[in-house]
This record gives structure tokens, C-alpha cells and sequence, in this order.
């Protein structure tokens, strides 16, 4: 059996383990402080630092909570604008007194602009959701994309599977639930189901 030694000292990794530690210096030095032979001034000059640490933390928290909450709130508003955009265009191209110039001003008109597909490149992003990867790429102006991956590094990139929604949960489970897996991926865009542009990056991930 081999014992492996854990270290524990001030400087924890956990946030709250380490404002706990700082909290407790704070209180602690106070008492110590003389006896080390720190002055009133450097005891002071301590605490006032730690404090001002644990005010930028406390506010890089609170900004990340905020930031947080408005991008939820601008996802939420766009989307529902977007429904009623749509709704509000068919209303405006029904109206007798729409014209097309009006249309066009209005930004309604739809317009289409000719792209070599050979110059397409996939931007594979991948994360690990409730235990299985989960995978997303836009799909810009293709019909989506194909899924090549492999386990372990062994052997060649096989073809898994076809996303038309720019999302691809890979269900699989693991060889072994008690061994990590690494699983790597890359995709083709595909127009009418044949591959076309250029290969994505690789992206791996470890189950």
C-alpha cells in the first residue's frame, strides 16, 4: 500500500476554504502579531490588504452573477422578439399599404449570396454534460454535419453519427465504468447528406 501524503496549509484551493483561511489570519494575527514583533502599523497594513483581496473577490462574484443573470435575460428577450418579428413581417407584407421599397427599407426582404463550400471549416466546440459529451458546431449554411470519432487513440476515426440541429450527444457508454475513456471527435459539414469543406479541429475529452 502506498500512502500518499496530502498537503494542508493556508493557501487552499477551494474559495471558500481560502476566505476562511484569510478570515482567520485576519482574527488570529492580532493576537500574534506583538508577539512576532509586528508592529501596530504592520499589523494593520496586513488585515487592510486581505480585506481589499476579499472585496475584489467578493465583487468579481457578484459581476460574474450579474453577467450571468443578463445573458439569460438577452437569450430570453431575443428569442422572443424573433417569434414576433416573424409574426409582425407576414402582418406587414399582408398590409395593402406595404410596398416593396418599404419592405426592403424595413430590412424584411431576404437575400442570398453564393459561397464556395470547399472553403467551409467546422468549429467543433465539446463539453462533458451529465456524463456525456455533448457536442456543437453552427451549422452556417450547410444541412449540418457528420461525426467522426475515436476511444482511447486506437485505430482509425469512424463515422458516429449526423447533426441537423448543430448539437450531437454522444450516448455511448464507457468500455469500462471504472476506467476513464478519452474520446476524440471531428466533424465535415454535409449538404443533401454528401460531405463537403474542410475537416474541424479535433477535440477530445476525457469521461
Amino acid at each position: 500500500m502506498v500512502l500518499i501524503k496530502k498537503r494542508y496549509d493556508f493557501i487552499k484551493g477551494n474559495v471558500k476554504e481560502f476566505r476562511q483561511a484569510c478570515l482567520n489570519y485576519i482574527a488570529k494575527i492580532q493576537i500574534h502579531g506583538p508577539t512576532l514583533g509586528m508592529t501596530e502599523e504592520e499589523i494593520a497594513a496586513e488585515i487592510a490588504r486581505i480585506n481589499k483581496l476579499l472585496a475584489l473577490m467578493d465583487a468579481r462574484d457578484q459581476l460574474e452573477v450579474q453577467l450571468k443573470a443578463a445573458v439569460k435575460e438577452v437569450n430570453v428577450e431575443k428569442d422572443d422578439f424573433v417569434k414576433y418579428i416573424r409574426t409582425r413581417r407576414d402582418k406587414v407584407r399582408e398590409n395593402p399599404a406595404c410596398t416593396e421599397a418599404m419592405w426592403i427599407d424595413l430590412g424584411f426582404n431576404t437575400t442570398y449570396a453564393n459561397e464556395d463550400s470547399s472553403n467551409l471549416v467546422p468549429e467543433l466546440k465539446a463539453s462533458v454534460e451529465a456524463e456525456y459529451p455533448v457536442l456543437k458546431c453552427q451549422k452556417q449554411s450547410t444541412d449540418g454535419w457528420k461525426v467522426y470519432s475515436r476511444i482511447n487513440g486506437s485505430g482509425q476515426f469512424q463515422l458516429l453519427g449526423v447533426s441537423t440541429t448543430g448539437k450531437y450527444i454522444d450516448a455511448r457508454p464507457k468500455a469500462d465504468p471504472e476506467k476513464s475513456e478519452s474520446r476524440e471527435y471531428y466533424l465535415f459539414f454535409m449538404l443533401k447528406d454528401e460531405v463537403v469543406g474542410q475537416k474541424s479541429n479535433i477535440v477530445e475529452l476525457v469521461l
